[in-house]
């Protein structure tokens, strides 16, 4: 299957409201779901030039989400991600790469949580969604918690929280048209 990409200056206007950042994780053998409700991204990506394209997100750490309120108190403490010192998270690209797949890239990027910053690996997606004009940058990053410091103390040993994180990303996205003033 072909797929056709707009002819892009490669800028895009993420819509927050349609886009999500999930993670999963396990507590005590069972996996959990959370969510970062404050997050922004600037997105400047051409699918035919993906090398010139790049990625930023910030996340504010304050706004996870479990569905759990002790969990999330926990969570946003100084064991945890200590958002007191470290109030958000930074990702941002160094490469963009197309796989051999049609419609799928890899991400080598930074990202910085807490106080450590570690290279990463997103794996995505990137296609016009089915009902509108929008488009969808689909990802996924795994990691290990406590290669960026989350979890100290007894929270280290990952008998009862394991050390295996996934990120999954969905940024709904329109074709910023605005053309810079001159």
């Amino acid at each position: 299957m072909l797929l056709t990409y707009p002819a892009s200056s490669g800028a895009w206007e993420v819509l927050n409201d349609a886009s999500s950042l999930s993670f999963t994780a396990t507590q005590q053998g069972a996996s959990f779901t959370g969510r970062f409700d404050t997050f922004s991204a600037e997105v400047s990506f051409d699918a035919d030039d993906p090398s010139a394209g790049a990625i930023t997100g910030i996340v504010a750490i304050d706004s996870v989400d479990t569905e759990y309120a002790e969990r999330d108190d926990y969570l946003r403490g100084s064991d945890w991600f200590d958002i007191g010192r470290w109030p958000e998270a930074r990702f941002v690209t160094e490469e963009i790469i197309a796989t051999d797949k049609p419609g799928e890239f890899t991400a080598n990027a930074l990202l910085t949580l807490r106080d450590q910053t570690r290279p990463v690996q997103m794996k995505f997606t990137f296609a016009k969604s089915a009902n509108d004009d929008t488009w969808a940058l689909t990802g996924e990053v795994a990691l290990r918690r406590l290669e960026f410091g989350v979890g100290q103390g007894l929270w280290t040993n990952t008998e009862w929280v394991g050390d295996a994180v996934t990120i999954n990303l969905t940024l709904v996205m329109k074709e910023n048209t605005d053309t810079p003033p001159s």
